[in-house]
């Protein structure tokens, strides 16, 4: 059995600070998490930008062989800043995307029954978040899993 928990975290953690070179000039990645939490304001200490890992929706189709083939999408969630001003904040953005586009490139694997992971759609967009709109950029991601799989009668 897949599982998506792990896989989730592990997505989180192909954006975490370690593992991207931000835009030059632009704040790096403060955190990156499949863990959602309660707000992304610390009292006054700011947590962004920041990325979010949220399950999106999958099909599994299993097979004789004993063989289950997993295709799961995902939303990988990049918040800039609270929106003031979306067109200004979209330079920021355009930026950052060439960089999130690309996080998946150097591996297609995460380990474990996930085969490949890529980055299939890319949108930037006011983001909601606990009551709040951020700018950002929403990333749709895709796992494909393969595990085995044996049902009993």
């Amino acid at each position: 059995m897949p599982d998506f928990d792990a896989i989730a975290a592990a997505i989180a953690t192909r954006y975490a600070p370690a593992q991207v070179t931000p835009p030059a000039g632009l704040q790096n990645i403060r955190s990156s998490s499949a863990d959602l939490p309660q707000a992304i304001n610390s009292g006054r200490a700011l947590l962004r930008p920041v990325v979010l890992v949220f399950p999106d929706q999958g099909e599994l189709t299993p097979s004789s062989g004993g063989l289950r083939r997993g295709v799961s999408r995902w939303l990988v969630r990049f918040y800039l800043t609270i929106s003031k001003d979306l067109p200004r904040e979209t330079n920021a953005l355009r930026k950052w995307l060439t960089v999130l586009v690309d996080q998946h490139k150097t591996s297609l694997q995460l380990g474990g029954t996930v085969v490949a992971v890529r980055t299939l759609s890319w949108r930037i967009a006011l983001l909601p978040y606990a009551g709040r709109m951020y700018a950002g950029i929403e990333l749709g991601v895709e796992t494909i899993t393969d595990d085995t799989w044996s049902p009993i009668a």
